[in-house]
């Protein structure tokens, strides 16, 4: 038997005889103490000098004292031998443990934003025991959100049901609820709808299940603001819900404001696409411009052809740019050799290279898993010139259509009632009932004049939190407590999704999640980062013991 061995056996309590010494050695300690004190003791009754009798004594007393004081080290030499060696019985080390911090003792999480991200929040801390959530969503029906709140049957996802799992450890978790419902295979393009059902499904069965941990709350945040170490979200009706964290999870915010249209009448301009009756009022030849070429357009195009409408659509961006198709079918995956740390011109040559050896498709998915990572080792320089150069081409390889939705637009285009230009809007006004609109074709000075029906918005996402149209991010920029990155991507976000304020520190308990934190991750929109971030923040809220908690 080794000392460790030893060591082991004494703190389980598998010897006795560590019972037996210690009393001997109290008995000891007794022993010699009443004996010193006799000692000291003794010369004040003869006829000994006062300062001999008081050396005499000090020196008698100083032999218990040191007893004692070592005796003391050792028994906490022995506590400390006994609480390594149960820690070390019990929960051995790996051999290279990853960087790891106790997560804070939140109990109560309020959560703003009832899509994707923050439904899926709900159900992730709704597994863990103790934790209190308040979810809550202005629209009052949490789960769908508004990419998954279409009423279109045919708006289609743009990803295969095998990569759509609300879950990271359970990736088949989607296509299973799909196939055991007859409505799809993995393979399959789902409509959104059915995917929102889904995650609406998520999210009762985890309300049922934790009640009433879970709570579901519909209004309108319209301010945060502190309450001692707790935070309190102001909503629009007067209530008020306060918790140790608040999670900024609105999602993407409403397109951007087009200057060029914002005098028109209701009847003349949509600017919100997903609206209800993009049609209404329209003739069925009437002519439409979409602002915009991206997914949005698409969604927006196949439903004015599902309403009836069958009038000529023009849609412009500055670059005419049209979302690339999935492959008819499912593709293989080749493994890519590590770009993290290439500069950035190096990763586009590297790319291109794999683009014309497995087509480009693989190649993006190849780096997939990678793009975080990237993104982050880009230095403000290279972020800048990816944004201002690639990102279009990014977006439209990187975000593509289903084939079947991608079969409909071709199908408007073989027709004659849809093109795709490349043009900047010079200006725009009301005349006789219809939009007089100057468009300039891209790589000329000619200025083109046309006459639609009805102009609807189909820019994207405004993510540039100062011209954002959400009154909550509004609220806390004006308040200091969010700030911008440094690209105007989102909302600048520390390692583990912290808000940082405009004073550069971080806003306690104000988190952010889903696409406000894009500015930090670059991938913040799609399902399989976004149930990542979700699991991985619920793991730093909800989790007793030390967690990795690092939120992309």
């Amino acid at each position: 038997m080794n000392d460790r061995d030893v060591r082991l056996a004494y703190a389980h309590g598998g010897m006795d005889e560590e019972t037996e010494q210690e009393s001997l050695d109290r008995n000891s300690l007794l022993t010699l103490l009443i004996l010193s004190l006799a000692a000291a003791i003794v010369p004040w009754f003869g006829q000994a000098d006062v300062g001999v009798s008081l050396a005499f004594s000090l020196v008698s007393l100083a032999l218990p004292a040191a007893a004692f004081r070592a005796a003391g080290q050792a028994e906490d030499e022995t506590d400390v031998v006994r609480h390594e060696a149960d820690w070390t019985a019990l929960a051995p080390p790996p051999p290279a443990p990853p960087v790891r911090r106790a997560a804070p003792q939140t109990r109560e999480v309020a959560i703003v934003g009832g899509g994707f991200s923050g439904t899926m929040l709900a159900v992730q801390l709704a597994r863990t025991e103790g934790a209190c959530i308040t979810l809550i969503e202005r629209a009052g029906a949490p789960g769908r959100g508004l990419a998954y709140g279409t009423d279109n049957p045919r708006h289609l996802l743009n990803v295969r049901a095998e990569r759509m799992s609300a879950y990271p450890e359970d990736p088949g978790h989607f296509a299973r609820w799909l196939a055991a419902r007859d409505l799809g295979g993995p393979a399959d393009f789902a409509p959104r709808r059915v995917y929102g059902l889904y995650l609406e499904q998520q999210l009762r069965q985890a309300h049922a299940d934790s009640f009433p941990r879970l709570k579901l709350v519909a209004g309108e945040a319209i301010g945060i603001e502190a309450d001692g170490e707790r935070r309190r979200v102001l909503l629009e009706d007067g209530r008020a819900v306060s918790a140790d964290a608040v999670v900024l999870a609105t999602g993407n915010p409403p397109p951007p404001c087009l200057s060029a249209f914002a005098d028109l009448p209701p009847h003349l301009y949509a600017p919100d696409p997903w609206g209800r009756g993009l049609a209404d009022g329209l003739g069925r030849n009437d002519p439409v411009l979409l602002v915009g070429t991206g997914l949005t357009m698409v969604d927006a195009a196949v439903s004015l052809a599902d309403a009836g409408h069958e009038g000529r659509i023009l849609a412009v961006s500055r670059r005419g740019l049209l979302p690339r198709v999935h492959a008819a079918g499912p593709h293989g995956h080749a493994s890519a050799d590590d770009m993290a740390g290439l500069p950035l011109s190096r990763r586009l040559a590297a790319f291109r290279t794999r683009a014309a050896d497995q087509g480009w498709r693989t190649a993006m998915d190849e780096i997939r898993p990678a793009v975080q990572a990237m993104w982050k080792a880009l230095n403000p320089t290279e972020k800048s010139r990816f944004l201002r150069h690639l990102r279009p081409w990014w977006e439209v390889h990187r975000h593509r259509l289903a084939p079947e939705m991608a079969g409909r637009l071709d199908a408007l285009r073989a027709a004659g009632r849809f093109e795709a230009a490349a043009c900047t809007i010079i200006g725009a006004e009301a005349r006789y009932g219809r939009v007089a609109v100057s468009l300039r074709p891209r790589g000329t000075d000619q200025v083109v004049r046309i006459e639609v029906a009805r102009v609807v918005n189909c820019a994207g996402a405004e993510s540039d939190l100062g011209r954002a149209g959400n009154r909550l991010l509004q609220s806390l920029r004006d308040a200091g407590s969010i700030r911008a990155d440094a690209h105007r991507l989102g909302v600048d976000t520390g390692r583990n999704g912290e808000a940082i304020g405009a004073d550069g520190f971080v806003t306690p308990g104000l988190y952010a999640l889903g696409p406000l934190a894009r500015g930090r991750l670059w991938e913040a929109t799609a399902v399989p980062e976004l149930r990542a971030q979700a699991a991985a923040m619920a793991a730093l809220f909800g989790a007793e013991a030390p967690v990795d908690v690092a939120v992309g």
